[in-house]
């Protein structure tokens, strides 16, 4: 039995800016996006058979060797596949993980395909299901609805893999929360699938791959700090952002992904004659600076990279759900050097320069009503050896 364990980290928006909507009626964006290290545990369990690993088995959490890009060199990665923004929501649906007597929420399925034969478990944190904020009480389904189980089908499926494998999924970052959490899950499978089998897919061959089952997985293989265009598909790997401690906190409410995009009005009046810091005097988007923050990383300037976050999507989250506000205000007023939603949300995030503010704002969050899950973390950077271990299982 060969078994691979990895970590599937979440990822936050430093910036997300939408220029408008393209000809085939997705949405073009311009991201700048961090890996953090809050993350679920994923465990891939396969027979013996082709694709046997090394004697020792795999460094934990180490992307493989093969699926390193084959130019090294170049920062710019363009993966041909599209996908829409609501792909991952597609996938974050009822009947999964039941409660157990142990407070732990499990679900378990098997299916066999003509070829692939998958056997998936996940395990869910119980501040993961939220039935008063109105959500599904199963959030998380262990079948083919589930972005990982569909990354390892992808994958037997095109190679004709028989032998079965089984997916252990504990999750612990927030679905539906705007942290790609799905896409992560989703993108350790193909790295776990990809070298459990020896099938030998470089970085640039999983990533494309990883684009049918969502936009954000490419980005999740390749992880670090990136700018994203496009849909996502157009990567360009950053130097590492400079280092921040992270307090997250998603507040008790769903937010569709479909409902934020189709309600987001590039020009035009704020609604309901609000003030909306997002938007300009005369009622247009005040679209980030996107190119400033850039630079601002290449810099190393945290506080100047802090100072230019922005998310156009807040203009349709924050009016719809005031509470996100409330999140922001209070992280800011807690000492963050700022604080924003990350994706299409709900989840808010805020960037701290000292470790005993963001303690305080984590507590803060954690004792009060605004927010059901709350992490305090850091962020991730694929490349170095050591990461900050203080808050590498985060809280």
């Amino acid at each position: 039995m060969r078994e691979r364990k990895l970590k599937a980290r979440a990822k936050i928006n430093l910036g997300l800016d939408v220029l408008g909507r393209r000809p085939d009626g997705y949405h073009e964006l311009r991201m700048v996006m961090q890996t953090v290290n809050l993350y679920d545990e994923i465990t891939l369990r396969a027979d013996d058979g082709p694709g046997k690993g090394p004697e020792n088995g795999w460094p934990e959490d180490d992307w493989p060797e093969n699926a390193k890009p084959e130019n090294a060199g170049s920062e710019k990665t363009e993966i041909a596949a599209a996908r829409s923004e609501e792909a991952e929501m597609a996938a974050v649906r009822p009947e999964a993980c039941r409660s157990d007597a142990a407070g732990q929420r499990t679900a378990k399925m098997k299916a066999a395909g003509r070829k692939a034969q998958i056997r998936m478990t996940v395990l869910c944190d119980q501040a993961l299901s939220l039935p008063d904020a109105g959500l599904d009480t199963d959030l998380i389904p262990a079948d083919a609805r589930n972005l990982a189980y569909r990354a390892a089908q992808l994958l037997m499926e095109e190679f004709g893999i028989r032998q079965e494998l089984e997916i252990i999924l504990k999750k612990r970052i927030p679905a539906a929360a705007g942290l790609a959490g799905g896409s992560a899950d989703a993108a350790a499978v193909l790295v776990g699938v990809n070298e459990l089998f020896g099938l030998n897919l470089t970085m640039k061959e999983l990533m494309e791959r990883g684009l049918n089952i969502g936009a954000d997985v490419p980005y999740c293989i390749m992880r670090g700090t990136a700018l994203a265009e496009g849909i996502g598909e157009r990567l360009t790997r950053l130097p590492n952002a400079p280092d921040a401690y992270v307090v997250l906190a998603k507040p008790p409410v769903a937010v569709s992904t479909k409902f934020v995009y189709s309600n987001l009005k590039l020009e035009g009046e704020p609604r309901d004659g609000s003030s909306d810091p997002e938007r300009r005097g005369d009622g247009r988007i005040r679209h980030p600076d996107t190119d400033g923050q850039v630079q601002a990383i290449r810099d190393g300037d945290r506080y100047r990279m802090a100072s230019l976050m922005g998310n156009v999507l807040e203009t349709v989250t924050i009016p719809s759900f005031p509470v996100i506000r409330e999140i922001k205000g209070q992280m800011l007023q807690s000492g963050a050097v700022n604080a924003m939603m990350s994706g299409s949300g709900p989840t808010v995030f805020g960037l701290f320069d000292d470790r005993e503010k963001a303690e305080l704002a984590y507590d803060k969050l954690k004792r009060g009503n605004l927010a059901r899950e709350v992490f305090l973390t850091t962020f991730f950077h694929p490349h170095e050896s050591v990461n900050r271990t203080a808050l590498e299982e985060n809280r």
